[in-house]
């Protein structure tokens, strides 16, 4: 015999089996035994009917395969059955009752305790039941074992964590010191502001350290991407690239010999099938090198903001570098920009991030760095000037939306 199921009332429940020798038949189910039937054959879901007073008055086949109690354990004991020691002590039942009776439903997500003592986390809702005139009769909890995702999630967020753990350790190497005299004749700062305050974990870093004719290098640059890979990555560009500025002395030489490094690194990730987009890994930086005795610098770099030189005169020259991001073009010439530096003069250099603070359609810009910067020249120690233009990017702009480095240098 062949047979199949329809619709034939308006009842969503009253179903009709045509068979080849007989007519069609309709079987309305009546509420309470669809209740009954849907209780008794549900098992991945926990269905717990409670009177006023919290007690057990039904017990569905998924509860039991859930919990483990059957039904003629349970009736008539008290809903916290299931609930934990730490939990019964709060009366964290009795409240979640409280709260469906006032407000219709209240969610029941956390750990539960099965008959044999081990937990589940369980993700449910507490409904009240009420008659037609508004009398509370009662309350359901449905509720799924979700122990398993549970876990994945808290497996998830302690790997997360301790990544995030290892990126900060690496962005506090990277950005770690920043000597006011490397010196006599030159004074520095650096400031970097993450762009989320609980997350010190960005792209951008600086670097100042001496080189060994006298000269002072300067560096500020900005890699791509966030979280561990990034620090990573940062971390490899920074320390080669000091090692490059130490072996040439020659900022545009070392910027070339740096990118070099970074597109057959690139090459070597391909080869192995650990590549990514290439231009989801670039770098932007500028560079410097100081001589504090005669106040003769040279500047190079690829993608970056434009230095800025403040002079002690009042007037202000951006230093366009014009080379090409690093890590993208292998075999790529850096072109060196000479200035002669005076006693006071000041340096600027800054990542986008500063730039790009935002006032409805205006940016920043350059122009508004120069404008912050010479407002804050007659404070004194390099510290307060990078303070007070931080400050006012933030007027300017509110919050910043991207990690922000700030390096100023200033002739003796």
């Amino acid at each position: 015999m062949k047979g199949k199921c329809s619709p034939v009332t308006n009842d969503p429940y009253a179903t009709t089996f045509r068979g080849q020798t007989s007519s069609s038949k309709s079987i309305p189910l009546p509420a309470e035994d669809r209740l009954r039937l849907i209780e008794a054959n549900v098992r991945d879901c926990a269905i717990i009917i409670m009177d006023i007073n919290g007690a057990i008055v039904n017990w569905n086949l998924g509860a039991e395969c859930i919990m483990g109690w059957s039904e003629d354990e349970v009736l008539g004991l008290y809903a916290e059955i299931y609930f934990t020691t730490e939990d019964r002590l709060q009366r964290v039942c009795a409240r979640g009752l409280a709260r469906a009776a006032l407000k219709a439903e209240c969610e029941d997500n956390r750990w539960h305790v099965r008959k044999d003592g081990s937990r589940f986390w369980g993700t449910g809702t507490i409904h009240s039941l009420r008659e037609r005139d508004g009398r509370l009769r009662g309350f359901v909890e449905i509720m799924h074992d979700t122990t398993e995702h549970k876990r994945a999630e808290t497996e998830l967020a302690a790997a997360l964590g301790r990544e995030r753990r290892n990126a900060e350790i690496l962005q506090r190497s990277i950005l770690l010191g920043n000597p006011r005299r490397i010196h006599a004749g030159l004074e520095l700062t650096a400031q970097y502001v993450p762009a989320s305050a609980d997350l010190l974990v960005g792209g951008d870093f600086f670097d100042m350290f001496p080189l060994s004719d006298g000269r002072v290098a300067i560096v500020l640059g900005d890699v791509v991407g966030k979280g561990l890979e990034a620090a990573v990555h940062t971390t490899q560009i920074k320390f080669a690239l000091r090692a490059f500025m130490r072996e040439h002395a020659k900022p545009e030489v070392a910027v070339k010999c740096l990118n070099e490094f970074l597109c057959e690194s690139e090459r070597l990730d391909a080869e192995r099938g650990a590549a990514e987009d290439r231009l989801t890994r670039f770098a932007v930086l500028s560079t410097g090198v100081i001589d504090p005795i005669t106040g003769e610098a040279s500047f190079a770099g690829g993608g970056a903001e434009p230095p800025i030189i403040l002079t002690r005169s009042g007037k202000s020259q951006q230093i366009d570098l014009g080379g090409m991001p690093l890590g993208v073009i292998p075999e790529t010439d850096y072109e060196a920009t000479k200035v002669h530096l005076s006693g006071g003069d000041l340096i600027v250099l800054a990542t986008d991030g500063l730039t790009e603070s935002r006032r409805g359609d205006d940016f920043l810009g350059c122009d508004g760095l120069i404008r912050l910067a010479e407002n804050a020249m007659s404070l004194g120690a390099v510290d307060h000037i990078a303070q007070a233009v931080l400050e006012g990017a933030r007027e300017y702009g509110g919050e910043f939306r991207d990690d922000v480095c700030l390096l100023l240098a200033r002739m003796a």
